[in-house]
């Protein structure tokens, strides 16, 4: 890959914020990996801080 936009693609861009006191455990954070295999994606997940 050459790093480079295709002609008809969409850079979209959205910051999300969980508010779980336990945090973002195994399960939920499988499905969402699971959700975000299915698109060309760079997910950053951040928590106290650190990503």
């Amino acid at each position: 890959m050459s790093g480079k936009p295709r002609p008809n693609s969409v850079k979209l861009s959205r910051k999300m914020q969980v508010i779980n006191p336990t945090g973002l455990h195994a399960r939920p954070t499988s499905e969402l990996v699971r959700c975000a295999m299915r698109f060309k994606s760079v997910i950053t997940l951040e928590a106290n801080g650190r990503n």
